[in-house]
């Protein structure tokens, strides 16, 4: 008897059957009236996070958050440390191999002030289950972004963030960026 949530998989060229990983939890982000418990991280000075907003050249969806800096940065980024339910207690079934996928899309603002230090990509670094993944990200352009971090100890950490990660390209004073559509997924084999 299979035990529920556990996923099998079969290869019809050759008639095997393998067992997927089982998806512990799915978070999804809501933009349209809040937050939804994304803080700063490491800002200089203040930043401002205005949810229901719709990133230019868009359509007009009002569930875009929108970061803006009101001074230069020197390592900057927002992060949700409660994305787990209380459910999950993250001490004891934390696990070496789990994985966490992230998707969501981003838009760097630029307009021609260099806002991101120059119009080259700016390096994005998401993070989870003390791993980190970068990906480059041009401004002005919508980016659909997909990651997979996965655990090496079971200590990792269950907050999630976006953060700038290089010291060439940080925001300036006025610089924004919009996120939405963010989803994680946790499995575990």
């Amino acid at each position: 008897m299979l035990g529920l949530g556990t996923n099998i998989l079969r290869d019809s060229s050759n008639n095997t059957a393998s067992v997927g990983p089982d998806l512990l939890y799915t978070y999804e982000s809501d933009f349209s009236s809040s937050d939804d418990g994304w803080i700063a991280f490491n800002v200089t000075g203040t930043d401002s996070r205005q949810p229901g907003q719709n990133a230019p050249g868009e359509p007009t969806t009002n569930d875009w958050l929108k970061i803006t800096y009101d001074a230069d940065q020197s390592s900057v980024g927002i992060l949700v440390s409660d994305w787990l339910p209380d459910s999950f207690d993250p001490i004891l079934s934390r696990k070496v191999g789990d994985f966490v996928t992230f998707e969501c899309k981003i838009h760097l603002v630029d307009g021609g002030n260099d806002y991101w230090d120059g119009t080259d990509p700016v390096d994005v670094r998401f993070g989870s289950t003390g791993t980190n993944t970068i990906v480059e990200v041009q401004p002005d352009v919508t980016t659909n972004i997909s990651v997979v971090n996965t655990s090496t100890t079971v200590n990792w950490s269950t907050q999630m963030h976006v953060v700038t990660s290089s010291s060439v390209d940080l925001p300036n004073s006025g610089a924004s960026w919009y996120i939405k559509d963010i989803k994680l997924n946790l499995y575990r084999y």
